[in-house]
């Protein structure tokens, strides 16, 4: 079946195939129609709840893999952290944006101290405390020198 779609994006009406898989929801999106076709790939135009219509390769939207697209973009951030544990760290509340849009949660350390990290860092396992853990390994270098001066400290106070 033919369908005639307009595109804000382009002048010229354009002929497409009604999709198969034309009102089935993917996550937070749905398949309006096919759109156009790249070699062995076809693309698609999906709605979003948030209500945005974005253009995606429907492979990527209807695959069931780890990298399967579940919505326009509007879903990053969502996951609630709060109460979630990641090494010394624990989520307290949201804490707003970055400059760069990422989302920012208060977290505080097992040592006491309260810092903001970006969700991302966190689920990445980038941030495992507020900088504390840091010290004491850096302390934990030295530890053979300190080693030998305590024996040496050992011994002359032994010969005493």
């Amino acid at each position: 079946m033919l369908a005639l779609v307009v595109t804000c994006c382009q002048s010229q009406p354009m002929f497409t195939r009604t999709s198969k898989i034309q009102g089935q929801k993917f996550g937070m999106l749905t398949a309006l129609y096919d759109t156009r076709r790249v070699g062995k790939h076809v693309y698609g135009m999906f709605k979003c709840d948030c209500g945005t219509t974005r253009e995606f390769r429907k492979s990527n939207v209807t695959g069931n893999g780890a990298g399967a697209t579940k919505s326009c973009g509007c879903a990053a951030g969502r996951e609630d952290l709060t109460g979630k544990v990641f090494g010394k760290i624990t989520v307290i509340r949201k804490a707003g944006l970055s400059p760069t849009r990422n989302v920012l949660w208060l977290c505080s350390c097992q040592c006491g101290n309260q810092k903001t990290f970006p969700a991302d860092k966190l689920r990445g396992g980038l941030v495992g405390s507020c900088g504390c853990s840091r010290l004491i390994e850096s302390s934990g270098r030295f530890a053979p020198e300190k080693r030998i001066w305590l024996n040496m400290k050992q011994f002359r106070m032994l010969q005493r």
